[in-house]
């Protein structure tokens, strides 16, 4: 069941779980950090248009993912001795929610298509939702 609730004159929407924890706050300010949840079939979708570029590429699926995220910038810089060394981001559940990871998701098929000579259509033509 879906609550709306008011504190302090302003309409929250919150669901059972919820309810209680947000009795307890007292009015004031409060920082809410919002995510949307992320869809584990377009995880697999991505992973299954990746294992095409890996067998593709000759490579193993975890070396297909490290190489794509350090070929699409996705990685952290961190310097050692004196040399940069570059740290491939997370794309994990934890890390990223949906709105970041259709992001990384667009610009990754349309990187992985042009890299075998397809379009992004043509590349997720064969893969189920």
């Amino acid at each position: 069941m879906k609550y709306i609730a008011y504190k302090s004159g302003t309409k929250i929407f919150i669901d059972e779980s919820m309810l209680e924890d947000f009795l307890k706050l007292e009015n004031g300010f409060y920082y809410i950090e919002l995510k949307r949840q992320r869809n584990i079939l377009h995880h697999r979708k991505f992973f299954a248009i990746l294992k095409i570029w890996a067998e593709y590429k000759g490579i193993d699926l975890s070396s297909a993912l490290v190489v794509l995220k350090i070929l699409l910038g996705e990685v952290e810089t961190v310097e050692y001795m004196g040399k940069k060394i570059v740290i491939p981001k997370s794309i994990s559940f934890e890390s990223m929610d949906e709105v970041e990871f259709t992001e990384f998701y667009n610009k990754a098929i349309l990187f992985l298509a042009t890299d075998m000579g397809l379009t992004k259509e043509e590349l997720e033509m064969n893969i189920e939702d």
